[in-house]
């Protein structure tokens, strides 16, 4: 019987060492998730006063009751990119933050089918959000466990008017994101 098992031990250990040098060898770009990247920013200048935000391409207001405009937002806050306008909370557990640009159109692509292209398995949800102006189509993904980021595209003539927002509850900021995406008006 103990030379049974042995054979058996060792059959099992070969079995797996053959199976894993069985494996798929993927370069470790391709193992990595590719997260979905928000429009390339073209360099603006940008001015902020008592809530309006103009740019040389647009003017929005965000109401300073509840945005917070910092400039010197060079560094992420777990997403992909900086946020100028930081949303004013009294709950610990919500935060949001936004950036509005204008990015070129490079590959002729409408904003809903540079959405729709994005193929990232990390995307979540996809979904629109409408003004009296601009439709805007959004994809969004986890940055991590507490922070989500949605990258939002709208038709502007050869470019896209683009917004890159991050979260930790969508569900409780996305009708004072939609205020704002109301209130821009291009130039």
């Amino acid at each position: 019987m103990k030379k049974l098992d042995l054979a058996a031990s060792l059959t099992a250990a070969l079995m797996a060492v053959s199976l894993f040098s069985c494996n798929d060898k993927k370069p470790a770009a391709e193992k990595e998730k590719s997260k979905p990247a928000p429009a390339a920013v073209s360099e603006e200048s940008v001015e902020y006063q008592n809530g309006n935000y103009i740019s040389d391409s647009f003017k929005m207001y965000a109401d300073p009751n509840i945005w917070q405009y910092d400039s010197s937002a060079s560094v992420t806050t777990g997403g992909s990119m900086p946020c100028f306008l930081k949303m004013i909370t009294d709950r610990d557990f919500t935060t949001c933050g936004l950036n509005v640009y204008v990015s070129e159109n490079k590959d002729g692509k409408s904003a809903q089918e540079a959405i729709d292209a994005e193929n990232s398995k990390d995307i979540v949800f996809t979904g629109t959000t409408a003004t009296a102006k601009y439709t805007f189509y959004y994809c969004e993904w986890a940055a991590n466990d507490n922070l989500h980021c949605r990258s939002y595209l709208a038709d502007l003539g050869e470019k896209y008017l683009c917004v890159y927002a991050e979260s930790s509850n969508f569900g409780y900021v996305e009708g004072k994101i939609a205020e704002v995406l109301s209130s821009i008006k291009t130039k």
